[in-house]
């Protein structure tokens, strides 16, 4: 078990309100991750995610890197390894970025682990409750205790998950279809006298 805080450095996101450009297109355009833009399997959707004018350029530490862990602090709380695809986003006050020390701590392992029901019953116990949502604080983020593998069985567990995510998303799909096709099914039988 370790600390996150002694295994990671941590950066909080920007109030968006406050450095948004209001005016015209000119300025700094950037891509804008917001809690609404994350999906199942700590994944993102990438389709959803905005491009925002701002009046200044935003600082490096408050855009995403390839190898960050990008962490959703209002509830349901959600981690999402970043991939090159999400480099360069920029995230709001309400997510923070987890920057990992890799010869101890893997970022894939990590967010799975945060995605995991591990560690739940301490983000519970530690939430706020704000005017709808309970909001985790990050100090409590950085005092999470984590189990820490070597990183060769770091690297075979996160190995393991992809796996079993790619099983576990064809299986959605398929009932997906299947769920389709009987309502189709149903539509059929009840509008014409269709044989079974």
């Amino acid at each position: 078990m370790g600390k996150l805080k002694n295994l990671a450095s941590f950066h909080s996101g920007l109030q968006l309100s406050r450095v948004q450009h209001q005016e015209d297109n000119e300025g700094f355009s950037y891509k804008v991750i917001r809690i609404s833009d994350f999906g199942n399997f700590g994944t993102l959707k990438l389709e959803n995610i905005e491009q925002i004018t701002f009046s200044k350029p935003i600082p490096k530490s408050n855009l995403t890197q390839e190898g960050d862990v990008l962490v959703r602090l209002k509830a349901p709380l959600s981690a999402v390894y970043i991939t090159k695809d999400y480099a360069g986003c920029v995230f709001s006050s309400v997510m923070a970025v987890i920057q990992t020390n890799p010869s101890k701590l893997s970022s894939q392992y990590l967010a799975y682990y945060l995605n995991s029901s591990m560690p739940q019953g301490y983000f519970q116990e530690r939430s706020t409750n704000g005017t709808m949502m309970s909001f985790l604080r990050l100090t409590d983020l950085k005092e999470l205790e984590i189990y820490l593998p070597s990183v060769e069985q770091q690297k075979k567990i996160v190995q393991f998950i992809r796996e079993s995510n790619k099983k576990i998303a064809l299986l959605q799909e398929k009932i997906s279809a299947e769920i389709s096709l009987k309502n189709e099914r149903f539509k059929q039988l009840i509008t014409k006298e269709a044989k079974l």
